[in-house]
């Protein structure tokens, strides 16, 4: 099904027994976490009720047309971001709902977390970076984000 593929499928089977303020929460394969990993983000969707959107990793970018700039990564604060990685991506119920569906169209994986967050913010939602210290991503662990043509789907789907 690939990394959207299985999300819909997870929100195909969790959205109709979910609140609105229920949080569902996706770890890739290569993310280990340590206790009260989940503290901070429990917290930070307590605290904002339009936070739609959160995760570990985050960036700002410039679009420029068919490309991106990466701005910025944020290393050790909680904050506003244009988008967070997938590897550790939570979502409000509400939001799930206004935003929809990952684009299945992209393809296995790369990219879907900009996109889905990209339609959070223009739905009126809250994406943000939330600072836990006890998340650690093993950066494409499995091996299968590295091969070639994998690579290339990320400049396609950008």
């Amino acid at each position: 099904l690939g990394v959207g593929g299985g999300r819909n499928r997870l929100f195909d089977l969790a959205m109709p027994t979910l609140g609105d303020d229920a949080l569902v929460a996706f770890l890739d394969n290569d993310i280990e976490v340590g206790d009260g990993w989940d503290v901070p983000f429990m917290e930070a969707f307590a605290q904002s009720p339009r936070l739609g959107v959160a995760g570990r990793w985050a960036f700002s970018m410039l679009v420029h047309g068919d490309w991106r700039d990466i701005l910025t990564e944020r290393t050790s604060d909680s904050g506003p971001a244009d988008t967070v990685q997938g590897c550790c991506f939570w979502v409000r119920a509400a939001a799930a709902r206004a935003v929809g569906r990952f684009d299945e169209a992209l393809g296995r994986f790369w990219h879907e977390d900009d996109d889905y967050c990209i339609r959070a913010l223009h739905a009126g939602w809250d994406v943000q970076r939330v600072w836990s210290p006890a998340i650690v991503h093993h950066e494409h662990g499995s091996g299968a984000a590295l091969r070639a043509d994998r690579i290339a789907g990320s400049f396609a789907n950008q």
